[in-house]
């Protein structure tokens, strides 16, 4: 018998270690999916029987494949609904990639209508999506690829429920660097460096953690980094050979992290935390 949402935070942080949840295609999806079990469970089964999630900037599809698969599986008495949306002007992204997206996802979960699920819009529309859609928004390697930083989190805002959070995992530009390898066979090094160089002017708009935190304090949410030590221990935990992490601890760990993210961003990338207070 599975726990309830709130059983779960007495389990330890290895539970379902040993059943059938998919293998995550990376690091950073399984780091996503905990983050966002665990959100979702801190709020309790009175508010989480429908959930809502969106991924902004979903690409190819995969991680929302990926939190379908897994959240389905953990909360069966959960009605979840998901849905993702890409810029198609920015230029980091293949033409058709939406298309494809939803092609992926509806082989994958063929029940569902992934065609009106997966939208595409400019970089400087407003995301197509109601005021206060979404209970949880997630974003996977996407900041440093928004030229107007102002813009998302105003949106982000905007699309969140009350009481809702986002989780936004992203580099900062001396760990892109690094990700971004080394010359191939069939490349130059100074062909690879000018593409290198163009990539980096062109196609990134790189945030510090400060300037993160003040963009979305400004646009009226409370931010802090409180899953960036969780990202590098999942990555540990991985290195280790053993199944992903399923959800977090949730304690104040605001010393904790402020070290972590001062020494983990060279290494690792950051996770921030938005959560938009009610107000009543």
């Amino acid at each position: 018998m599975r726990p309830n949402a709130s059983q779960y935070q007495s389990l330890p942080v290895h539970w379902m270690t040993k059943t059938l949840l998919p293998k995550p295609l990376s690091v950073t999806h399984a780091h996503l999916m905990a983050c966002a079990n665990t959100e979702l469970c801190a709020r309790g089964d009175s508010k989480t029987a429908n959930v809502r999630i969106l991924d902004a900037g979903c690409g190819d599809g995969r991680l929302l494949a990926y939190l379908e698969a897994c959240l389905t599986q953990l909360h069966p008495e959960w009605t979840i609904e998901l849905y993702g949306f890409d810029v198609t002007d920015h230029g980091v992204q293949q033409s058709g990639f939406i298309d494809g997206a939803a092609q992926y996802l509806s082989e994958h979960s063929p029940k569902v209508d992934w065609a009106n699920r997966i939208r595409a819009v400019g970089a400087r529309d407003p995301w197509p999506f109601s005021d206060e859609s979404f209970d949880l928004v997630l974003s996977n390697q996407v900041l440093e690829h928004v030229q107007d930083h102002a813009h998302f989190f105003r949106e982000l805002y905007r699309v969140l429920m009350r009481g809702g959070a986002s989780v936004h995992l992203f580099p900062g530009k001396y760990r892109h660097l690094d990700e971004r390898g080394k010359p191939g066979r069939n490349i130059s090094a100074q062909e690879y460096a000018e593409r290198h160089a163009d990539y980096m002017a062109f196609l990134t708009n790189y945030l510090s953690e400060s300037q993160a935190l003040d963009i979305a304090t400004r646009a009226g949410l409370r931010a802090s980094f409180r899953y960036t030590p969780d990202f590098y221990a999942q990555k540990l935990w991985s290195l280790a050979h053993h199944a992903p992490r399923v959800i977090y601890q949730q304690t104040n760990r605001g010393l904790r992290d402020s070290i972590a993210v001062t020494f983990l961003r060279y290494v690792s990338s950051v996770t921030l935390t938005c959560q938009k207070e009610n107000r009543y």
